[in-house]
């Protein structure tokens, strides 16, 4: 049930949802890094590479603002691993792939 929550909290956008507020600044990140994989098998290189040009536009270079980003990516992949979204992938440990669930989900 708390997996539940927590994936439909993921997927959706959150209009009044009692679960996680859709100012939450780590359910933003968790959507972002979630539909940049847009690819079935991604390496850890490339999608944090991503996830940060869409997160940091205008963003000044800076060694607090990288940890911080580095920071906010690493929970994000931890949610969408918990939620069971994407797996480690058997290419090596930098490498993760879309789980079964994400291919069979419909769109609304």
């Amino acid at each position: 049930e708390p997996r539940r929550k927590v994936a439909s909290s993921i997927l959706t956008e959150s209009k009044g949802s009692s679960c996680v507020p859709s100012n939450n600044l780590h359910v933003q990140d968790t959507r972002i890094a979630f539909s940049i994989l847009d690819t079935r098998v991604v390496s850890t290189e490339f999608w944090f590479h991503e996830f940060e040009a869409f997160v940091c536009h205008d963003c000044e270079d800076g060694e607090h603002l990288m940890k911080d980003i580095l920071n906010r990516f690493a929970f994000a992949v931890y949610q969408l691993m918990y939620c069971g979204y994407i797996v480690r992938s058997r290419r090596g440990p930098n490498f993760f792939e879309k789980g079964a669930m994400v291919w069979t989900r419909l769109e609304e």
